[in-house]
C-alpha cells in the first residue's frame, strides 16, 4: 500500500443518499414478491387435509415468519431461520410442491439481503492515473466477445483501478448476454472529463427496460444465481470517483454504455 500511495491518493466517500434509497426500494420491492410465495404456499398447505402436526406446526411457523417480515418491511417502506420442516414420509406432490416453492423463495430472500448488504458497503477507494491503453489488456473479456479499443494510446483517467475493472468488465458481460460478438471502445476527452464509449452488436435493450436497467434487483435473465446488482453498482461507485453512466440502444440491434470519468 505505501508504494501505492506515493502516486495516487487513498479515499473514502460514501455513496450518495438515492442509493440508498434506491437500493432498499428494490430490497422492499424483490422481498414482498417472494413473501407472496412464501404466504401463498403457506396458506394451500394449511387446505390439505390429515396433514400431521409434526407438518403442521413448522408451517405455521414459516407463515408467521413472513407475516413478521411482512410488517417490517411495510414499516421501512413508510419509512422510505430458516424454519426446518421435518417432512413425513409419503407425502403427497401436493404437499411437496408448495414446500419446495417455500424453501426457494426463503433461500433466495436470503440472498438478496446478504447482496443487498454487499452492495451498502463503502470500501476505501485508491483514485491513481490510469493509462487506458495497458488497463485495458487487463480486463476479462467474455469468451465469443470481441473487443476493440479505439480510444487514444495516450488516454488516461483517474479512477479505483479494481472499482473501474469491476465496471468494465460487467459491461463486456452485459454484451455477452445480449449476444453480442462485437464491442468497440471510443474515447473523447476535454481538460476535466474522459467519456468512453461502449458500443456493441447484441440484440439491444428495449425501450420500456431502458428506465429500470440501473434499478436494483432488475434482471430479465431467469438464473437464480444473478441479482440484477452489477449496473447498480456500478452507477454507484462510479458516483464516489465523480463519475457518471449512461445507456442508450436501438432495441435491436445495438447497446451503447457511455462513461464519464474524471482525468488527472
Amino acid at each position: 500500500m505505501k508504494e501505492r500511495t506515493d502516486s495516487g491518493r487513498l479515499q473514502s466517500p460514501g455513496f450518495p443518499a438515492n442509493y440508498y434509497a434506491s437500493l432498499l426500494t428494490g430490497l422492499i420491492h424483490k422481498s414482498n414478491n417472494l413473501l407472496t410465495v412464501l404466504s401463498g404456499h403457506s396458506g394451500l398447505l394449511f387446505l390439505e387435509p390429515n396433514l400431521s402436526e409434526e407438518v403442521l406446526q413448522p408451517v405455521r411457523r414459516m407463515a408467521q415468519a413472513a407475516e413478521t417480515l411482512s410488517r417490517c418491511i411495510d414499516e421501512a417502506s413508510a419509512a422510505s431461520k430458516e424454519t426446518v420442516l421435518f417432512l413425513e414420509p409419503n407425502l403427497s406432490e401436493e404437499v411437496l410442491q408448495p414446500v419446495r416453492r417455500m424453501a426457494q423463495a426463503a433461500e433466495t430472500l436470503s440472498r438478496c439481503i446478504d447482496e443487498a448488504s454487499a452492495a451498502s458497503k463503502e470500501t476505501v477507494l485508491f483514485l491513481e492515473p490510469i493509462l487506458f491503453r495497458d488497463f485495458f489488456k487487463e480486463l476479462t473479456v467474455p469468451a465469443g466477445l470481441e473487443v476493440q479499443n479505439n480510444c487514444h494510446e495516450n488516454l488516461t483517467i483517474l479512477g479505483d483501478r479494481r472499482k473501474l475493472q469491476d465496471t468494465f468488465e460487467q459491461i463486456l458481460e452485459n454484451a455477452a448476454e445480449a449476444k453480442a460478438t462485437s464491442e468497440i471502445i471510443t474515447a473523447t476527452k476535454d481538460s476535466s472529463t474522459a467519456r468512453l464509449s461502449f458500443r456493441d452488436n447484441g440484440h439491444g435493450i428495449k425501450a420500456e427496460i431502458m428506465p429500470k436497467i440501473f434499478d436494483p434487483f432488475f434482471t430479465t435473465r431467469p438464473q437464480q444465481r444473478l441479482f440484477g446488482l452489477g449496473l447498480f453498482r456500478a452507477r454507484g461507485q462510479l458516483t464516489r470517483m465523480n463519475g457518471e453512466i449512461f445507456a442508450a440502444s436501438d432495441g435491436k440491434t445495438y447497446t451503447e454504455i457511455l462513461v464519464r470519468i474524471p482525468v488527472p
